[in-house]
């Protein structure tokens, strides 16, 4: 059973990867498949690796689809803070 705080990050994430330009430039169908749960799960969790292990790990290790992998690094990217 899903606890509200899991289908919250759920509908969080899956907003975060609608809005990345990775995803708007997909058709109509991929922008389908890439909506699913399982697909937002292993983005959600691709995402978390790269937060602790950082890219390289990630790129090194992982087997992500080039569009999933396309939008993490986009999220990823936005995530950073540039700091002066």
């Amino acid at each position: 059973m899903k606890t509200k705080k899991s289908i919250i990050s759920s509908r969080r994430i899956r907003a975060k990867v609608r809005e990345t330009q990775a995803f708007l430039s997909l058709s109509k169908i991929q922008q389908e498949i890439v909506n699913t749960g399982q697909n937002i799960t292993a983005i959600f969790k691709g995402f978390e690796v790269v937060k602790q292990n950082g890219i390289k790990y990630w790129e090194r290790y992982s087997q992500n689809s080039r569009n999933n992998a396309e939008i993490i690094r986009e999220l990823y990217g936005n995530s950073l803070e540039v700091k002066f």
